[in-house]
C-alpha cells in the first residue's frame, strides 16, 4: 500500500518523477509480485487464527495505522525526497530477495512501523 501510494503522490506533485515513478513501482511488482501475494495470504492466515470472526476488520485496522505515517509524510515530500524513494525501490528490485529486503538496510525502516503493530504469537 505505501509504496504504491508514495510514487502515485510524488507523480502527481512532481510530473518530472512520473515516469521514473511508474517504471520502479510496475518493475517492483513485477519481480515481488508472488512473494506479496504469499506474504498477504500467511498474514489473512494469522490473522483468522488469532482474530476469528473479526480477523479482516482487525487486519484493516493494522494496515490502516501502519500506513498512515507514511501516507502523511509524502505528503512533504520534496522533489528531491520523491527521487530518493524512486532509487531507493529500484535498489530493493534489483536485490531481487523479498524477504532480505523487508527485513534490512533502508526498506527495514520502511516497513517499521507495520512490524510493530503485528500481534505477538
Amino acid at each position: 500500500r505505501v509504496l504504491g501510494h508514495t510514487l502515485r503522490r510524488c507523480a502527481q506533485q512532481y510530473p518530472a518523477t512520473a515516469d521514473p515513478a511508474l517504471q520502479a513501482i510496475t518493475e517492483f511488482f513485477a519481480i515481488y509480485i508472488n512473494d506479496m501475494r504469499e506474504n498477504r495470504l500467511e498474514t489473512s492466515r494469522l490473522f483468522k487464527r488469532l482474530f476469528k470472526d473479526n480477523w479482516e476488520a482487525q487486519l484493516d485496522n493494522l494496515l490502516a495505522r501502519a500506513t498512515n505515517r507514511n501516507y502523511q509524510a509524502v505528503l512533504k515530500f520534496t522533489e528531491v525526497q520523491c527521487r530518493s524513494r524512486i532509487k531507493l525501490i529500484n535498489a530493493m528490485t534489483a536485490r531481487r530477495d523479498y524477504s532480505a529486503i523487508m527485513t534490512e538496510g533502508p526498506a527495514e525502516k520502511l516497513y517499521e512501523e507495520e512490524r510493530k503493530l503485528i500481534p505477538a504469537c
